[in-house]
């Protein structure tokens, strides 16, 4: 299997949300990267989705890890492009679609993947509706979004969402009934990207940034990214069973691992 190193001046425009290797900040690769590393444990001789799958890096590592094939879909026809001028293998392909409406027939793949994806859709019911039409009976899905309770740098843990690109985010209780009117699920995950001192310099540079301590916020973002993104990937963690969701300490993201209702 080989990539192709794309121009620059092809590459897609970093938004802030969109996880872009080589041109997003570093200290966000280790959780996107963990969260893949993760699904490629279950993916080997398998047909696989990967939904709303960006620029393709994290379909291409399931085609590293053996799956029998990879369809990576996302909604963006510019980033299906470039993902399919980027990786390149046998049992790899992309295609434009919208993650409640796939061009794809009943029962079509064994396993679905689908990170940070249920936030961005207007239709959430309808698109995990959509993930068990295309599963076959007994499927599996991997799926992951940010947790509602866990407090951003500006906005009280009350609030619908922490991020302009999210609709909707979700507790724990909210996703798991969410997933649980197709799914049984077989296992939940949680993901902390960052310990608690390194949480406390990201907030340090988000409230130096509005103060236009421009220097001393790009000096504690280097502090951050470099030793972020030096542990290596963050792999999910099951989630403790003493999980409340009134703790101070909350994880940043849930996962799911469900298998679909036959």
């Amino acid at each position: 299997m080989a990539t192709r190193d794309v121009p620059r001046d092809d590459a897609p425009r970093f938004t802030g949300e969109r996880f872009l290797p080589g041109i997003a900040p570093a200290d966000m690769a280790p959780t996107h990267y963990g969260r893949y590393a993760f699904a490629c444990r279950f993916v080997g001789g398998r047909h696989v989705l990967d939904l709303a799958c960006g620029e393709g890096y994290g379909s291409y590592m399931m085609a590293e890890a053996g799956a029998a094939s990879v369809l990576g879909v996302d909604i963006d026809p510019g980033i299906v492009d470039f993902a399919a001028g980027k990786y390149k293998a046998a049992q790899l392909s992309f295609a434009a679609s919208d993650a409640c409406s796939l061009a794809l027939p009943d029962g079509a793949v064994d396993a679905v993947v689908s990170f940070e994806t249920i936030e961005h859709v207007p239709e959430p019911e309808r698109c995990v509706a959509e993930v068990a039409r295309v599963l076959k009976p007994g499927g599996t899905y991997i799926v992951s979004t940010p947790n509602r309770l866990a407090p951003g740098p500006n906005t009280p843990p009350t609030a619908n969402t922490h991020n302009p690109f999210h609709l909707r985010e979700y507790a724990l209780s909210e996703f798991r009934a969410l997933l649980e009117a197709h799914f049984e699920i077989r296992g939940l995950y949680s993901q902390m990207p960052m310990t608690f001192g390194l949480r406390l310099l990201r907030t340090a540079r988000n409230m130096l940034q509005p103060l236009g301590l421009n220097a001393a916020a790009r000096h504690v973002f280097g502090a951050v990214s470099r030793t972020v993104s030096s542990q290596g990937p963050v792999l999910p963690a099951p989630l403790s069973t003493a999980y409340r969701q009134d703790s101070w300490d909350q994880p940043v993201y849930f996962i799911a691992l469900a298998r679909r209702r036959d």
